[in-house]
């Protein structure tokens, strides 16, 4: 369960990779969304 939600997780990250020619505004969304994501990724370890 863990291990899957590490691999769904890194494979999330990389997508940030491909979409550095989107729009300011479309990328600070995901930007914002990312951080959310990062601190609930935290709180499972804690």
């Amino acid at each position: 369960m863990l291990h899957a939600f590490a691999l769904k997780f890194t494979i999330y990250n990389k997508k940030f990779e491909f979409i550095s020619e989107l729009p300011d505004y479309f990328l600070t969304f995901i930007k914002k969304n990312n951080l959310k994501i990062k601190e609930r990724f935290k709180k499972l370890f804690k």
